[in-house]
């Protein structure tokens, strides 16, 4: 197995996209790739007020604001990602000598959710 990791493959999404209500249309994107690693993903849904500004997602029972009036004004990152396995993820991380480079499997743990720091 090759420890370098495949660039092409990789994943990337406009933050001001994402906030424009466009998470469930890239989640949609990426799920034919997904269901390699997760038989059944979570479905997510949307929810738009656009009287009063308020754009919200729901994942599961979780609901997660991503903007609404009452929200401090956080701006936004492209992000970008790659689907890889644990053992590929382990394989990268011996590879790449930035810690703060490595790839890792999220976890839904705050503050850094599996990320190394």
């Amino acid at each position: 197995m090759s420890d370098t990791l495949d660039y092409d493959k990789m994943v990337l999404l406009d933050a001001e996209d994402l906030a424009e209500a466009g998470i469930l249309e890239a989640y949609e994107s990426m799920l034919p790739e997904l269901q390699e690693y997760v038989p059944q993903p979570v479905q997510i849904e949307e929810f738009t007020d656009n009287d009063v500004g308020r754009y919200a997602v729901k994942c599961g029972t979780r609901q997660f604001i991503i903007y609404a009036p009452n929200l401090d004004d956080n701006g936004g990152n492209d992000l970008g990602g790659m689907f890889l396995t644990p053992s590929q993820a382990e394989a990268a991380q011996k590879a790449l000598p930035n810690q703060t480079a490595w790839p890792y499997v999220p976890k839904d743990e705050p503050d850094w959710y599996g990320q190394y720091h």
